[in-house]
């Protein structure tokens, strides 16, 4: 799901038979705009719109025992290690971050400082567990948009927070349509408290502060 793109992203899902190319500036009957907000920031879709694009497109639904991550119930600490963490793509100006709530067993989201809040329903952003990982990359060169290519494939340090804690991990992705992985000083692969997972890829894990 996509409005506009890069170039190169454009061309390469177009290429490819493994992707269903949802462009939402072409679909005005699965998308719509919000008039009270300055576009572009205002185009959205739903998941009942993208269910009922698929029901008329004839795309049909498949599992993949492959596709996805481990999960158990959740555990929190008794005495939770990590409670706040905050991160910076760019500039720490543009900083955002998450502060744990031992009582909800979440993390709450902030941007600038402040409460990042749902504008549909007035509540703060919170998710199950959070992963940071260091992903390198470059401005391409001679781009007029300044765009930033990032080195998705291979591997990286990453930390993963749950249940209160911080776990010192590395990212795998094998190739552009591989699973992204997380795994743990140990080799094993990360078991997620159960529920959402929000995952930021920053230039470097220097730019992560954690207390």
């Amino acid at each position: 799901v996509h409005a506009g793109g890069s170039p190169d992203g454009l061309a390469l899902v177009q290429s490819t038979n493994q992707l269903i190319n949802f462009e939402a500036l072409n679909q005005p009957d699965y998308s719509y705009r919000d008039s009270t907000r300055i576009a572009p920031h205002n185009l959205y879709t739903s998941s009942a719109l993208l269910r009922q694009f698929a029901q008329d497109q004839g795309i049909r639904s498949f599992a993949d025992a492959s596709v996805g991550y481990l999960y158990a119930s959740p555990a929190p600490l008794a005495q939770p290690a990590a409670t706040a963490l905050n991160y910076y793509f760019l500039d720490q100006g543009s900083a955002a971050g998450f502060a744990y709530s031992s009582r909800q067993n979440g993390y709450y989201r902030s941007v600038f400082g402040q409460a990042h809040v749902d504008r549909m329903t007035g509540a703060q952003i919170w998710t199950n567990n959070v992963v940071v990982m260091a992903v390198t990359g470059a401005r391409r060169p001679d781009d007029a948009k300044a765009r930033i290519d990032q080195n998705v494939i291979g591997s990286g340090p990453a930390k993963v927070f749950k249940d209160g804690g911080m776990i010192n991990a590395t990212w795998v992705k094998n190739s552009a349509a591989g699973q992204l992985r997380f795994y743990d000083a140990a080799g094993n692969e990360i078991v997620f408290s159960r529920g959402s997972i929000w995952i930021a890829a920053i230039p470097s894990l220097d730019r992560l502060t954690v207390r």
